[in-house]
């Protein structure tokens, strides 16, 4: 883990990139490969689809935050880990909803994904610490 977030150490925004590549991935994985094996999952459309315009929505944000040139960005990456905190929760909140209809295929996709996330979002926190240690070293 400490050799992978070292690859954000001279360049500390590549978080977001890394964060709106995860996003987009998770936005088609949900918006197309789970909606096209729904009768597989069993979480309904209406949910996976929410779920996927949510990830769009943070890849967005991600890589916007990227791209922009900001000195300040560390209160973007606070803003995107909360989110993805918040999307975790949502998620593990449908998992209870809908856990008569998802199959175990579908329980172990959401369970992999808020995994996933909280790796992530670990990640970004330990890159934020780093920030912090390199801005309070003379």
């Amino acid at each position: 883990m400490k050799q992978f977030i070292e690859i954000f150490e001279r360049n500390p925004k590549r978080v977001f990139l890394f964060d709106g590549l995860g996003a987009l991935l998770t936005a088609f994985m949900i918006g197309v490969v789970l909606t096209a094996l729904k009768d597989h999952i069993g979480m309904p459309v209406y949910v996976l689809n929410g779920l996927a315009i949510i990830a769009g929505c943070f890849a967005i944000y991600s890589f916007t935050s990227y791209i922009v040139p900001l000195k300040n960005w560390k209160p973007l990456l606070w803003g995107i880990m909360i989110l993805n905190l918040f999307y975790c929760c949502g998620t593990a909140f449908l998992l209870f909803d809908f856990q008569e209809r998802l199959t175990d295929l579908g329980m172990l996709y959401f369970v992999l994904e808020i995994v996933i996330i909280f790796v992530l979002v670990n990640i970004e926190y330990r890159v934020l610490l780093m920030q912090k240690k390199q801005e309070a070293t003379p």
